[in-house]
């Protein structure tokens, strides 16, 4: 049976895997198997068997920076641009995305963070008044929370 890096087995007619499969590893097996009979002379048979790796949820979606920086001018109106958040997530299954969402450190809600896109945006105007107000944070703070969905 061609089962390069040995995570196969064979019993009783069952294929049977010998340690966890990990898509992210590898997508695909090749395997040959080889039938033989007892005859005096003996015959034999190959099949190819296809493997195919199932995605599955195990990996944790991940920024491209570990923090995000921005400034914007006081006084800017509802909708300024505050920063643009990217992640990236190692699983491949199509039928997943990012959303994110805002966990902490805005709790006057001057900010809005699109769930979809990751760009963070003023909700209202962003004044003077509304930094003091974040000043036991000495800056106003906006962390974002990754988590995938399944969509239906």
């Amino acid at each position: 049976m061609g089962n390069r890096g040995n995570f196969f087995w064979f019993l009783m007619r069952n294929i049977r895997t010998r340690a966890v499969l990990d898509r992210e590893t590898s997508l695909r097996y090749w395997l040959t198997v080889i039938a033989q009979d007892r005859g005096a002379v003996p015959l034999t048979s190959r099949l190819d068997v296809y493997v195919e790796v199932e995605d599955e949820n195990d990996n944790i979606p991940l920024t491209f920076e570990p923090v995000y920086y921005s400034n914007i001018p006081e006084n800017s109106p509802e909708g300024t641009t505050v920063v643009k958040m990217e992640a990236f997530d190692l699983d491949v299954n199509p039928d997943q995305r990012i959303s994110y969402h805002v966990t902490a450190g805005d709790p006057q809600s001057y900010f809005s963070l699109d769930s979809a896109t990751a760009l963070a945006t003023t909700e209202a105007m962003y004044t003077t008044m509304c930094y003091r107000s974040h000043r036991p944070l000495r800056v106003p703070l906006l962390t974002a929370h990754q988590k995938v969905q399944r969509l239906k």
